[in-house]
């Protein structure tokens, strides 16, 4: 009997020591920014680490979701993960965009308050600038975890690409 305690004390001990990310991606479609996300997931010692993606809820994304659940991660999506665009690959140029990243900002904020209260992850990783907004929250659930922010594309030198750049600091 008291051996089956220790064994059991090893193992809680063993579980406390994993550290969980919670990534935030952006994209629904099956193209370079998830398939590199996939990558890190799926070289990730599941010893140390355990992967949380946190994606949108959109029709059509299935592939994306599998791809990453294939890698190893546990998936979550959510309406109201939206990307406030501002790069070279993502311009947001016209108002009709602009207004919409604006209005999606503080659902992205309060949605990754959420889930960082929820899951209490060690580490927040941003699969783009574009998820900024959830730095914002991740920050106001717990300013002591620390947020990377994967700067996968130049952003725009306007001052639309400046206001990204500047929420990214």
């Amino acid at each position: 009997m008291p051996d089956l305690i220790i064994r059991t004390a090893a193992f809680v001990a063993t579980a406390e020591m994993v550290k969980k990310i919670l990534f935030f991606h952006h994209a629904t479609a099956l193209g370079g920014a998830p398939k590199s996300l996939a990558l890190l997931i799926k070289s990730l010692d599941r010893k140390e680490f355990s992967p949380i993606v946190a994606m949108p809820l959109r029709p059509g994304n299935s592939g994306v979701r599998q791809l990453f659940e294939d890698a190893g991660a546990e998936v979550i999506e959510e309406r109201d993960i939206r990307p406030f665009h501002g790069s070279t690959v993502a311009p947001c140029k016209d108002v009709k965009s602009r207004i919409h990243a604006t209005l999606s900002f503080p659902l992205l904020v309060r949605c990754a308050r959420k889930l960082v209260r929820d899951i209490r992850p060690d580490i927040v990783h941003l699969n783009s600038t574009c998820m900024v907004a959830a730095a914002k929250g991740a920050h106001d659930a717990d300013p002591s975890i620390p947020v990377i922010a994967h700067v996968r594309e130049p952003i725009l030198h306007n001052w639309w690409g400046n206001i990204l750049r500047n929420l990214n600091k």
